[in-house]
Parts: C-alpha cells; sequence; structure tokens
C-alpha cells in the first residue's frame, strides 16, 4: 500500500504545493528509508521551498527499538527545532 494511491496522478501534480501532499510523500520517503536501510539511527528532514510560498521543513528520526539509539531519537526529536 502506498501513501499516495488515493491520489490520481493529475491531482498529485495539481496539489503537490499543498502541505498535505508534501507530508505524505516525506512520510513515505522515511519509511522507505529505514525499512531498506535497517538503520540503527537516521534523520531525515524535507526542505521543500516554494517561490512566493512559505517554507516546510518537516523532520524526522528513527532508532532501533530496544537500543540506545532509541532513547537518542527520542531526544534529538523533542530538541529539534
Amino acid at each position: 500500500h502506498h501513501p499516495l494511491d488515493h491520489l490520481q496522478k493529475g491531482d498529485l501534480e495539481k496539489n503537490l504545493g499543498h502541505g498535505e501532499a508534501r507530508r505524505i510523500c516525506f512520510e513515505h520517503c522515511s519509511c522507505d528509508l529505514i525499512a531498506l536501510m535497517d538503520p540503527k539511527y537516521i534523520e531525515v528532514t524535507g526542505l521543500f521551498t516554494p517561490r512566493g510560498g512559505i517554507s516546510i521543513w518537516p523532520y524526522a528520526n528513527y532508532g532501533r527499538p530496544g537500543t540506545e539509539w532509541e532513547e537518542l531519537a527520542a531526544k534529538r526529536f523533542r530538541e529539534h527545532e
């Protein structure tokens, strides 16, 4: 199941400038990286800077559950600006 399955191709192109489409793309990329890389720790930042609009910089991180990396991820997420 792909997060963008519910959008038609034209809808995605038309709405890519909207925050919801960006958020969905960002979440999908983050989940794909974690699944493919199986990292101990990872941080992902998206930089969406439209012309004349509001910049959106979503952030996500992941620490492998049950390890010191999980604690680091929680700390870094709390401290992220």
